[in-house]
């Protein structure tokens, strides 16, 4: 389930949504292409992913305490 809310007339980041976990940038913000992602943490880790609308490219990023990040590359 995907269920977004616009941030236009909230004074925050124009030309996105927001969800419970989840994000999206329109065209506008991105210069062509909408991107959808999600965020969270669990025990301390840290992780955000990011792709276009369609899945066809990905950029994951995760972290966990004591470490460097770990870029995954899709």
């Amino acid at each position: 389930m995907w269920t977004t809310v616009p941030t236009e007339g909230g004074n925050w980041m124009p030309y996105a949504r927001y969800g419970l976990g989840l994000f999206e940038f329109d065209e506008a913000a991105t210069g062509g292409l909408t991107l959808r992602g999600v965020g969270g943490n669990y025990w301390g880790c840290l992780f955000h992913t990011v792709s276009t609308a369609d899945g066809g490219h990905a950029v994951s990023i995760g972290e966990l305490p004591g470490r460097p990040p770990d870029y995954g590359l899709a």
